[in-house]
């Protein structure tokens, strides 16, 4: 028979099936001094982890944040990430932001799996080990780890594209001693019948003995964990990659009778480390509210989008996302993004990671109106002379709603494509490959039932040719144009 589920060791947590399983704790044999190890988290930092379930075998997944008293401090869903050997791949959403805004504490994970089994639904329970939430920790290591292909029952390109590449993050205490460094070289020798040795290549590098656990050292599922991770073929420790120094393995430090251990390995550095480098990441760009339009901007002949891939959605698309997602009573809630920073009040989930901000608008008169009170996006479709469709969110409600706005105002812009083969696969809210602005942004993008958007807001200043579009800052010019114009959200250059 085949196994219906795999809940992979590589993921960062460590769980165990309720009622069956048990803590690590309770495993401790009675002869050896019991302790308490608690896995630590900063709120900052991203936690993921996968299932593989076999096809056709499963209704459904979800999962529950519980503190040491069970009080919840979230439910989430997931979403199915892709298939694999005849698994489909359960994941986490990069939007669930599982550790943030948790207060500082002990927490667990509580899984709840619906199972077939021999043609019935069974449902089965894991719970993970502790772990702790804290503002800070001295002497930790961040671990950033994936590996160049599908394996240890983990979905590292859970759509088999480069796009859907999933990473992992684990963090221990521990770090490189003032005695743990040690430089040394690879060498090649020619060696002559008068057995004169000449020197053909030398390639220098340093060896970093690391340790890993605290001063009461970590319990044995968390060094099988990391021994697993150290196997991988990207392995990033505090931002910077490593791999095992040849022959070297996990070594222990252990006292008699005594659960835990600390354990130490020689890594080597990646990078030759031959000169202080300044990298160009080329990263995502972090937006806020992104930059605001008027129609003409859309549909001037030099082109706005950087590939005729991606366009302005129209009224039929937003309309079908909108149906997609539940009706216009509740999408407003999945689109935009939760908390009271970018909105006055607060009624969102943001479940697909759209990200949808109070950018409010620019009206044609050139006045700027309702910032963090609405957002504003232009669609593609004609309402009635010079005025286009635009889709509607406010603060205070779930509703979305189309409206229609004058060509002449400013809107926020979403570009949209349609999702490949691969990416209907995933689940919504997953990432795509970052959509590049004409003046070289990078925007992150989301998929969303049949489509992929762009999940923040166009910064692009260029058209397609390489010309600047203009900028207009005064109200009176904003209200005279005629042609394309863009401007600051509220007119702060700080609201991009």
């Amino acid at each position: 028979m085949a196994d219906i589920l795999k809940i992979p060791h590589l993921n960062p947590l460590h769980f165990h099936r309720v009622p069956d399983g048990s803590f690590s704790y309770d495993l401790i044999p009675y002869f050896e001094e019991k302790a308490v190890y608690l896995q630590k988290f900063l709120g900052t930092d991203t936690l993921m982890f996968q299932l593989q379930l076999l096809v056709d075998s499963w209704n459904s997944v979800g999962y529950r944040v519980l503190d040491s008293n069970g009080t919840e401090f979230g439910t989430y869903t997931g979403g199915l990430a892709g298939t694999l050997n005849n698994y489909n791949i359960w994941s986490t959403r990069t939007t669930d932001n599982i550790l943030t805004g948790l207060p500082e504490g002990i927490y667990y994970i509580e899984l709840t799996i619906d199972l077939i089994v021999t043609g019935n639904s069974v449902i089965r329970t894991y719970l993970s080990e502790p772990f702790e939430v804290v503002k800070e920790i001295t002497d930790s290591l961040l671990i950033q780890y994936s590996h160049d292909h599908n394996a240890f029952d983990i979905g590292f390109y859970p759509s088999g594209l480069a796009a859907s590449k999933r990473s992992f993050q684990i963090r221990l205490e521990g770090g490189v001693l003032s005695e743990g460094f040690q430089p040394g070289s690879k060498d090649s020798y020619f060696i002559d019948q008068d057995r004169e040795v000449t020197l053909l290549d030398s390639q220098p590098f340093n060896v970093y003995r690391f340790t890993f656990g605290p001063s009461g050292g970590i319990p044995n599922w968390m060094a099988n964990k990391l021994n697993r991770i150290l196997s991988l073929s990207e392995v990033l420790i505090n931002g910077i990659q490593y791999v095992k120094n040849d022959g070297s393995k996990l070594e222990s430090s252990r006292d008699k009778l005594y659960p835990f251990a600390g354990w130490v390995i020689d890594l080597v550095r990646v990078d030759s480390e031959e000169s202080i480098i300044e990298v160009d990441q080329d990263p995502v760009k972090r937006i806020k509210y992104g930059l605001q339009y008027n129609h003409h901007v859309l549909r001037d002949e030099r082109k706005f989008t950087s590939s005729d891939v991606w366009v302005v959605p129209d009224e039929a698309t937003i309309l079908a996302t909108i149906a997609h997602l539940g009706g216009s009573s509740t999408v407003g809630g999945h689109l935009k993004e939760a908390g009271t920073v970018y909105w006055l009040t607060e009624h969102a989930d943001n479940t697909v990671g759209f990200n949808a901000r109070g950018c409010g608008l620019r009206l044609a008169n050139g006045t700027f109106d309702d910032f963090r009170e609405q957002n504003i996006i232009w669609t593609l479709t004609l309402s009635f002379s010079t005025e286009y469709k635009i889709l509607i969110l406010q603060h205070g409600t779930t509703n979305a709603s189309i409206g229609a706005l004058a060509q002449r105002g400013g809107a926020s812009v979403r570009l949209v494509r349609s999702a490949t083969t691969e990416e209907l696969l995933l689940s919504d809210g997953s990432g795509c490959t970052p959509y590049t602005c004409n003046n070289g942004d990078k925007i992150r993008t989301v998929k969303i039932g049949t489509k992929v958007y762009t999940g923040d807001y166009l910064t692009e200043t260029l058209f397609r040719n390489g010309e600047e579009i203009p900028l207009v800052t005064d109200s009176s010019s904003w209200a005279a144009l005629t042609t394309p114009g863009y401007c600051y959200p509220n007119g702060d250059v700080n609201n991009i």
